[in-house]
């Protein structure tokens, strides 16, 4: 049996105390070192959150469609998309086989490039202004000079923007918005 002295015992219990303290201790510090990287986690997950969410408040392509109607040189309408910044005539050549070659003539600066002969609804007019110069005599090339109106455009130089969305767009000399059809 052993035997322990009064201050052999006060040093035992003062170290096993200060073993229970000091492990209290880390097992404390560790503690907080996990609260302190699961706070940093949780911070950057809601900050990768707030980024992906204002990325899903980009535009997508969807948001980019014009849709507008065609009223071809018969009076038949042709329900079309296109996206914002293409023009009308890229919109006609893309679609050669619906509107046929007769809707597009070849363009003043040569072989590959193409131009028509358009008319946009009043409400269309103040954004799109009347050829002036080169566009001007030109529009009297690509069209019959008894078709042009203040609603004639060339459709190289009308661009689709949201303001488009619905708009009746004619070829030739038609008029729809006059009762033309």
């Amino acid at each position: 049996m052993h035997v322990y002295s009064r201050s052999s015992l006060f040093i035992r219990a003062l170290t096993t105390h200060l073993f229970i303290v000091l492990s209290t201790t880390i097992h404390m510090n560790s503690l907080r070192q996990l609260t302190s990287k699961a706070n940093l986690l949780l911070a950057s997950a809601a900050r990768s959150s707030s980024s992906s969410s204002s990325f899903s408040t980009q535009p997508t392509v969807f948001d980019k469609i014009v849709q507008f109607t065609i009223i071809d040189k018969l009076g038949r309408r042709h329900t079309i998309r296109g996206l914002e910044g293409q023009t009308i005539v890229d919109v006609l050549e893309s679609r050669r086989d619906t509107f046929g070659d007769d809707a597009l003539a070849l363009g003043p600066e040569g072989h590959g490039t193409y131009e028509a002969h358009i008319k946009l609804p009043n409400e269309l007019l103040a954004t799109y202004p009347p050829p002036q110069g080169h566009d001007n005599d030109f529009l009297y090339t690509v069209a019959d000079q008894s078709d042009l109106d203040k609603h004639s455009r060339l459709a190289s130089k009308v661009v689709l923007t949201q303001e488009m969305n619905g708009a009746p767009i004619a070829l030739g000399s038609l008029a729809p918005w006059l009762g033309q059809v």
